[in-house]
């Protein structure tokens, strides 16, 4: 039996835009058919694909269904007709980045994933198929570069112009807990390894992953080589002495 992957936009949010525009420049927001609006996309009929695309735009949020058809919602109008560089447009585009569940889970921890390793995620931990995973970590990660999901969001031009004098200056506890929360998280580990031997590891970092420990045991085998051929390398008459 054939695996079918959870609910998921299968474009991205930056193709969800591009088409959102595509039909407020045929259409504006006058409510019309299915197959109407696939036509603004560039369809010539409602197949397969152009119904695929359709559902992606209602999972973001970009359109709505209306007694007298499909329109563009208030959220893709915010979207296309805000400057980019203001804070509501930045809020416009992360509230449709977030509107699909999966994707608003997957922003938790997954943003900076790279698009295998989300694909083995989605494999493994969500029980997608394999063609599936390709496509949702694909409209995944688009959606992320969009949105700027991985470096906190757009910035508010007025906020970021605002005059040093006019902004609020820290406290001493401010910056003492701004410093403490710059810290590095340190994880160390030590053993005995005979009388006169211990060990001890330490990591260094906000984000220890398991993969970090495989990649020190191919060191450490590395060390474990470095020793033994130490140990070889002994001089005859090292070897001769009584």
């Amino acid at each position: 039996m054939a695996t079918r992957s959870p609910n998921y936009p299968a474009v991205g949010l930056s193709e969800a835009v591009r088409m959102a525009r595509q039909l407020w420049d045929q259409e504006e927001r006058s409510p019309v058919t299915a197959e109407t609006a696939v036509g603004a996309f560039g369809y010539e009929s409602l197949s397969g694909p152009a119904r695929t695309k359709l559902a992606a735009l209602k999972k973001y949020g970009l359109i709505e269904d209306t007694p007298h058809g499909i329109r563009l919602s208030a959220l893709a109008v915010r979207i296309l007709h805000s400057p980019e560089v203001s804070r509501e447009y930045g809020e416009a585009v992360r509230e449709a980045a977030l509107s699909p569940e999966l994707f608003r889970e997957l922003a938790q921890n997954h943003t900076t994933a790279s698009e295998k390793g989300l694909q083995s995620y989605l494999l493994t931990q969500k029980e997608f198929s394999s063609t599936g995973a390709k496509v949702c970590a694909r409209s995944f990660l688009d959606t992320v570069e969009f949105a700027k999901l991985d470096n906190g969001g757009y910035l508010d031009e007025e906020t970021s112009s605002e005059p040093e004098s006019n902004k609020e200056q820290p406290t001493m506890a401010t910056v003492a807990q701004q410093a403490h929360a710059a810290q590095p998280k340190v994880l160390q580990f030590s053993w005995p390894l005979s009388r006169d031997v211990s060990a001890e590891v330490r990591f260094t970092g906000a984000d220890i992953r398991p993969s970090h420990l495989e990649r020190l045991r191919a060191y450490l085998e590395l060390a474990k080589e470095a020793v033994a051929d130490s140990e070889s390398e002994v001089t005859p008459d090292e070897g001769n002495e009584s």
